[in-house]
């Protein structure tokens, strides 16, 4: 087992930076609370391989929890799940063909369950990775827009969104 060495404060504040004071498994952070006291969210610095097991202190074995989200990890390696993770998995859930062509045309247009947009907004919205651009319809019932993006996987005949998502 490794010795615990504290991180330095440059590396805390490198980290804190990369990951956008942003807690990588939940989204919070104090930015998204200016008219409360911020404490509200606690930022840490958390090992996605533990000291105890090996870890160190590099940046690449460094990520920004909250206090909740790193107390309650502990050093249980399979809660190593970032937003980037959370993000492509749902992109998965839509469609595998996204992520596909986002490594070689950098933008796609994706038609998708309103819910499923919803959720790839809302994790989005935390990260820096993506950016989204509504195209201003909406499209109701089975297999609406199917020839107009990436079409969704799981068409339950609801409303979809057409959008285009863009890596940054």
């Amino acid at each position: 087992m490794s010795k615990r060495k504290s991180i330095p404060a440059k590396i805390r504040l490198e980290v804190f930076k990369r990951d956008r004071y942003t807690c990588q498994l939940c989204g919070k952070s104090p930015a998204k609370y200016p008219e409360v006291d911020l404490d509200v969210v606690e930022l840490e610095i958390d090992h996605y391989q533990p000291i105890s097991k090996d870890g160190n202190n590099s940046l690449a074995n460094l990520q920004t929890l909250c206090r909740q989200c790193n107390r309650g990890k502990g050093n249980d390696e399979s809660f190593n799940i970032t937003i980037k993770d959370k993000i492509e998995d749902l992109l998965n859930k839509i469609n595998p063909k996204i992520l596909q062509a986002l490594q070689s045309n950098k933008k796609v247009r994706i038609v998708a369950n309103e819910v499923d947009y919803h959720e790839l907004a809302r994790l989005i919205g935390v990260s820096e990775q993506y950016r989204v651009e509504v195209i201003p319809n909406t499209l109701i019932g089975y297999r609406a827009g199917f020839s107009l993006g990436i079409y969704t996987i799981d068409d339950n005949g609801g409303a979809k969104v057409n959008f285009f998502l863009e890596l940054k």
